[in-house]
């Protein structure tokens, strides 16, 4: 049974090893579609507010707020209902730009 717990531990491991991987890579092409569509002009300006989100409070507390709602939610209603809301609520969110026609091509855009 000790080998066991080894093997999962380990895969445990990988697993978070990649997962922040991802988390960085997804990090970059996020940053790289931001630069890509805005227009010249103002790149720099959305690069600096791009800067300014992404290491500020903002995104620090709502990822704070976000793990304390799940786990409240956890709490009450179960860990699989809570999971469920939030798998619920990010496909939402993954389709909030179709349904506004938001525009979230990679190509650059034209500056008028």
């Amino acid at each position: 049974m000790g080998q066991n717990n080894r093997v999962i531990r380990y895969a445990l491991i990988l697993l978070c090893v990649l997962s922040g991987a991802s988390w960085a890579i997804a990090g970059s092409e996020l940053w790289v579609m931001a630069q890509r569509a805005a227009p010249n002009s103002i790149r720099g300006r959305v690069n600096a507010i791009l800067l300014m989100v992404a290491q500020g409070a903002l995104t620090q507390g709502a990822l704070a707020l976000g793990a304390t709602v799940l786990g409240a939610i956890a709490d009450h209603l179960g860990t699989p209902t809570a999971f469920s809301l939030a798998a619920i609520l990010l496909l939402i969110g993954a389709y909030i730009p179709n349904f506004f026609d938001l525009n979230v091509s990679s190509e650059p855009t034209a500056a008028s």
